[in-house]
């Protein structure tokens, strides 16, 4: 797997382009040897609305039959999750008062196709009919006010088609100056198969890769990230493994672990790259690239590489 890992430093991605893609090429001849993204505004568009949910910053998303091959959505339903979401509704260009928030929440979509009226989103309430969070931390190390930042996911083939879900444990700080919060550990969610909102049959468990400096490198969480590399997720060339991509100090470094599929809550499984091999050493982790983000995606590509968009 050293040649799919280290093919993410090889490939070149543009975005925020909104011209045609052979228009962008001959303007700088440079994007024909890289990667071209362009615009989708039918996608950002679904997401355009004016009453109840009406904006979130972090998205994930995952399909409910485990197949992760690019095209393939229009076979199943596809679960996407947000984080710290606005619901109220929007007169003219204003907020109007009365409106919520939620650190995070879910939504469906039916299909492949950019449909709004195939999207929809769930929230939870409380006895008084306030919007609450979909998901709350219950693990061992939460704490009262504790509350979570939603990574990335999957679904497991080899766990009884378990949907697993990272989860940033987040602490408010009072006169924490422009950002009054840090995160202060890392869960996982596992939606049993068939599980609908609000998952009253959730597990979640606490997991012991976060660090607040590790081996001197700065901060380093993972989750950010997820590839599938298995038969159920069709990947290319599956090995049996699922790789957890994780961000490390200030430079963000990308650095990744691997554990087989049917092992994956088994922590003492995990293996890291070293740079040489996959090691038992956390501290160990050999970044394979740098500036990136703590939202993220790692994802093949038709041709089989791999390619991460950030």
């Amino acid at each position: 797997m050293k040649t799919t890992l280290m093919a993410l430093t090889g490939i070149l991605l543009f975005f925020g382009c909104t011209e045609p893609v052979e228009e962008a090429k001959k303007e700088n001849p440079e994007l024909k040897k890289g990667i071209v993204a362009t615009g989708a505004s039918q996608w950002d568009q679904m997401l355009l609305r004016n009453e109840g949910w009406i904006g979130a910053d972090g998205v994930y998303a995952v399909p409910l039959n485990g197949v992760e091959t690019p095209g393939k959505a229009a076979e199943t339903e596809t679960l996407l999750w947000f984080s710290d979401n606005i619901w109220g509704k929007i007169s003219g260009d204003t907020l109007a008062d009365g409106w919520e928030m939620s650190n995070n929440c879910v939504a469906y979509l039916k299909g492949g196709e950019a449909d709004s009226s195939q999207l929809q989103f769930h929230r939870r309430y409380n006895d008084k009919g306030q919007t609450l969070s979909m998901f709350e931390p219950t693990t061992p190390n939460a704490k009262p006010g504790d509350y979570y930042w939603l990574g990335d996911g999957y679904f497991n083939h080899a766990l009884d088609s378990t949907i697993y879900i990272f989860a940033y444990r987040i602490q408010n700080i009072p006169d924490g100056g422009i950002y009054p919060f840090d995160d202060v550990g890392l869960s996982l969610i596992a939606i049993p198969r068939g599980s609908r909102p609000p998952f009253t049959d959730q597990r979640q468990l606490d997991v012991p890769f976060f660090y607040k400096n590790s081996g001197g490198k700065g901060k380093l969480v993972f989750g950010v990230a997820i590839l599938a590399n298995t038969v159920g997720a069709r990947a290319p060339k599956p090995d049996g493994f699922i790789y957890i991509y994780g961000v490390r100090g200030p430079q963000k470094e990308l650095v990744v672990a691997r554990v087989p599929e049917k092992e994956f809550e088994t922590f003492g499984a995990w293996r890291f790259w070293d740079g040489a091999g996959w090691s038992s050493d956390v501290h160990r982790c050999a970044a394979i690239s740098n500036r990136v983000s703590n939202e993220m995606s790692v994802s093949f590509m038709e041709d089989g590489r791999v390619i991460a968009a950030y």
